[in-house]
């Protein structure tokens, strides 16, 4: 696959593509390039003079260690306890060359190379992800250590990668994650050679509409599946391991390892997580609703009823889903409160009509039981981070909350200018003429202001000053004061003077 015939933009929104790898012009590792010149017809020469130049340079990529950032999802999550039954752990990386842009046999390239790629390059995936249960992950420790010490590991019995000396002394001080694996358990978990191309491959989905924070915008990936299923009821810890200079230890590879005691590998990215022993799948269970109960399997299980010890109301409150859970109030009291989630046995009615500004106001009180219903104030509460937790939705809605403040705040201050202005205004005028006045009422004022600011000197030496509190469209320092401890805008302390608004 090239960039050259895909189309990016033919994907519609919500599909995803997928394709079976994307091979980069070249692969990562050492080339030359050699240029040859011949000049014909030269006078003079009985040869046609020939030049040659060779330049080596050095192609690189991810090779013992892969940054955070490029890895964009694992499945399962990192830690995490659920109901895996049937999966294949997969890593989502944010290059959609990655798997290719190395050589699974390093000896396989040349040193020189052409403008195209070759037809007969190894495009063998170089990662493979590595599932062990916990029995088998038991003995395996990783590691830090240079890659120096990777590559040679200092004992016969341990045999780490053969990547024909192509590492430079700089990446051999390196460090990176290692982990030691038995020839034997890794024959028996690790793909073969051929597995390799179907459990890499590239996907391509359609962003938009979705939060621009960690995700790549163009939307193609590279993904490594693992070739393991998940065993339930206990841990299980994945690796993504560098297969560079491990072609022949491989399953089926050829390579002898009956005097080798271990095999080292890089590990680039590693995680685990715990899957739960699953009760069955999902139609299993739905088909079982009706034979198992149907309606109370939504309730809390295991609770006994005794006559006279739980009064009716209570028992009605818990049929239909609810349950108690400890509540801390604002002031540090410790109390019960009744909640339900969204999913219920019972009907419910929706009350689209009513709006909340935060979360305190959808608290409901049941007088019957003396407990408060948190329910929609812990889903107001849920619905308002999640809103916020999308960092292009945050950003939008506080700038339209500081836009939005800032016109009411221009609108009530207008009112209130035009309202003392207006009164300078005859009350018999109609609407349009009257705010004519208005404007032109506004208009006169500042002349005066500016005229008068003109005629009137900053300071006078040996003679009193003018009090500022007689100057038309001037308030003194006190009234300022006195307008900003309340929280009033000091242009309304002005006192226009119709007499003077004639000049």
């Amino acid at each position: 696959m090239s960039d050259d015939n895909v189309n990016e933009n033919d994907l519609p929104p919500g599909e995803i593509a997928f394709f079976g790898a994307c091979y980069p012009p070249l692969q990562s590792g050492q080339y030359q390039l050699e240029l040859s010149q011949t000049l014909k017809n030269v006078p003079g020469e009985s040869a046609p003079p020939n030049f040659k130049r060779a330049q080596k340079i050095s192609l690189t990529s991810p090779r013992f260690t892969l940054a955070a950032s490029s890895v964009q999802m694992v499945y399962p999550p990192a830690d995490a306890v659920g109901n895996f039954l049937n999966t294949m752990p997969n890593v989502v990386l944010t290059r959609r060359t990655l798997p290719w842009e190395r050589p699974i046999d390093p000896h396989h390239i040349g040193l020189k190379a052409s403008a195209t790629v070759d037809a007969s390059q190894d495009h063998t995936p170089w990662l493979a992800l590595l599932t062990l249960y916990q029995n088998e992950a038991e003995n395996i420790k990783p590691k830090q250590r240079s890659v120096a010490e990777l590559l040679d590991t200092g004992n016969t019995k341990i045999k780490g990668p053969d990547l024909g000396g192509l590492v430079s002394d700089a990446q051999k001080q390196t460090l990176c994650l290692t982990i030691d694996i038995s020839p034997t358990l890794f024959q028996t978990i690790a793909p073969k050679v051929d597995e390799l191309k179907y459990l890499n491959h590239v996907r391509q989905v359609n962003t938009d509409g979705k939060e621009v924070l960690g995700i790549d915008e163009e939307g193609w990936y590279s993904v490594s599946v693992s070739n393991r299923i998940v065993k339930t009821g206990e841990k299980n810890t994945v690796y993504l391991v560098s297969l560079e200079g491990h072609k022949a230890d491989l399953p089926g590879g050829g390579a002898d390892l009956s005097n080798i005691d271990a095999l080292r590998f890089a590990v680039l990215a590693t995680w685990s997580f715990t899957a739960e022993k699953s009760s069955g799948d999902f139609l299993g269970l739905l088909q079982a609703l009706p034979e198992r109960g149907g309606i109370e399997l939504m309730q809390m299980p295991n609770r006994t009823k005794t006559a006279g010890s739980v009064p009716d109301t209570v028992n009605n409150v818990l049929d239909i889903g609810y349950t108690t859970l400890q509540l801390q109030l604002q002031d540090g009291e410790q109390t019960n409160a009744w909640y339900r989630g969204p999913m219920v046995a019972q009907p419910t009615s929706r009350e689209t009509a009513i709006s909340y500004s935060t979360a305190d106001q959808a608290i409901r009180y049941d007088h019957t039981s003396g407990l408060f219903d948190m329910s929609y104030a812990a889903a107001w509460q849920i619905g308002r981070l999640l809103a916020l937790s999308d960092a292009t939705f945050a950003k939008q809605y506080y700038n339209w909350r500081i836009a939005n403040y800032t016109s009411m705040d221009a609108t009530a201050e207008s009112h209130v200018v035009s309202d003392k202005l207006g009164k300078l205004a005859p009350d018999n005028l109609h609407q349009p003429a009257r705010k004519v006045a208005e404007q032109a009422g506004v208009q006169l004022l500042a002349k005066h202001m500016i005229l008068t600011a003109k005629s009137i000197p900053v300071s006078r030496t040996h003679q009193k000053a003018r009090p500022s509190e007689t100057l038309p469209g001037v308030i003194s320092a006190e009234q300022m004061k006195q307008h900003l401890q309340r929280g009033l805008p000091p242009i309304l302390a002005i006192k226009p003077k119709t007499a003077d608004l004639t000049e």
